[in-house]
């Protein structure tokens, strides 16, 4: 997996770009387990397609790990193990430019996950919008993907859930890429 760090690459109306986050029991990759997983793919700007699943961590879900996301071990009673929902999720994701904020935090946990299931590991180029978003609006006191919704007027319907955050992860990448490629935005969207 390869970072990509030069946003003005990414002017072509053709690529396919994923955002995708992940909720989990904490935040450890090596012991901690993914009880959420969500992506929205778009292409020239439109949404084409999402992906959605509640995964049992075969786990107690801790108490604060619910205060952030609000997932309960009732919500993933019943649901499959990531063993079974994460080669869906490589499917989805395959021949497409990832984005997520603070991306290195999902990959591990996505890659750890897929080691642990001996499942192939991801290996798409990625944009992560935390260091996009301090290079585009430096400065602030704040990067976190919600205080940057909140700033910038981007809707939030449920905040800490996965599909939610994928979808405010794109609106702030279109935000970060039109500022600092102003003479180039009709050409990615």
């Amino acid at each position: 997996m390869t970072q990509i760090i030069k946003y003005d690459s990414l002017i072509n109306p053709d690529k396919i770009f994923v955002c995708f986050d992940t909720e989990t029991t904490g935040l450890n990759p090596l012991y901690d387990r993914i009880i959420e997983i969500a992506a929205v793919k778009i292409k020239n700007g439109k949404v084409i397609g999402e992906f959605e699943e509640l995964v049992n961590p075969n786990m107690p879900i801790p108490e604060e790990s619910t205060k952030v996301h609000g997932i309960t071990d009732n919500d993933v009673v019943g649901k499959e193990s990531i063993e079974k929902v994460l080669p869906r999720f490589l499917s989805f994701i395959e021949n497409t430019i990832l984005i997520a904020h603070n991306a290195q935090f999902d990959i591990d946990f996505v890659n750890n996950s897929a080691k642990k299931s001996n499942i192939s590991l991801m290996n798409n180029d990625y944009i992560d919008t935390l260091p996009m978003s301090r290079k585009a609006f430096p400065g602030r006191k704040s990067y976190s993907l919600q205080n940057m919704a909140k700033d910038f007027n981007i809707k939030v319907t449920a905040a800490h859930r996965a599909l939610d955050d994928t979808r405010v992860c794109y609106r702030l990448f279109e935000l970060c890429h039109d500022k600092l490629n102003p003479a180039k935005q009709a050409s990615l969207f």
